[in-house]
């Protein structure tokens, strides 16, 4: 399925990821149906990593998804649904789950580029209305990373403290800048939840609505935020809107 009626939702698309994930790359061609989803690389194509998305249409009693691989020797698949576990699928008949969403929490992955010794960067989260959110630890489920950080390029996490509250993380890199020119750049992915907080009621139905995400850094930094299924969206002082479903 290309997407759904939502203007803000991500649809199919190829490489429109956070940051530098998306490099460069060779395709000769894309092709969906109802039941395939395939990709070729040209010639001369380069080891830089695709990135496809796509809506997939599930019935709400359907739990396990099975579907048949076939892929070049030299390539290697990696799947995940909605805020679930990254899975590496392999040649023929592969499986995965349908992560089951506990209503007051949505997955959110944060990406901060330009990231070097003697910075720091708050990324903040505020409710609309009457509505109040907070980050969050996770679901707790198995194959879940409640908070995860890791570098882009699969190096070191120069990240000296981080600081967890209810409507804040900060992060505050290694060293004291003092060599700042002379510092290794990189780019740092983050990933979370938002819960929905239910002042005076536990009902675990209410409806999730509009949230506003903002950055406190400096101009040569930036924070790129993303929820499954939705374009990523670059934060600013002001407070951005994501809807959340």
């Amino acid at each position: 399925m290309i997407g759904s009626e939502g203007d803000e939702d991500l649809g199919f698309s190829c490489n429109e990821t956070i940051l530098s994930e998306a490099q460069p790359v060779s395709i000769q061609g894309v092709e969906l149906t109802k039941t395939v989803l395939s990709i070729m690389t040209g010639t001369g194509a380069s080891q830089a990593p695709i990135t496809l998305t796509a809506v997939l249409c599930v019935p709400s009693d359907v739990k396990l998804i099975e579907a048949d691989c076939t892929i070049s020797d030299e390539a290697r698949v990696y799947v995940r649904f909605g805020s679930g576990a990254v899975m590496e699928w392999r040649a023929g008949r592969n499986s995965g789950s349908i992560p089951s969403e506990t209503s007051n929490l949505r997955f959110i992955r944060l990406a901060i580029g330009g990231w070097t010794a003697g910075r720091s960067v708050a990324v903040e989260v505020a409710g609309s209305g009457s509505e109040a959110f907070q980050w969050a630890m996770g679901q707790g489920t198995r194959g879940d990373a409640p908070f995860s950080i890791s570098a882009s390029n699969g190096g070191e996490v120069q990240v000296g403290r981080i600081a967890f509250s209810p409507r804040t993380i900060m992060l505050y890199s290694c060293g004291d800048g003092a060599a700042l020119g002379s510092n290794r750049v990189s780019d740092l992915l983050i990933e979370t939840y938002i819960e929905r907080i239910h002042p005076g009621s536990t009902s675990a139905q209410a409806e999730f609505g509009r949230i506003g995400l903002s950055a406190k850094c400096d101009p040569d930094i930036a924070v790129i935020a993303q929820i499954p299924g939705q374009r990523p969206q670059s934060l600013t002082s002001a407070p951005r809107n994501f809807y959340l479903r």
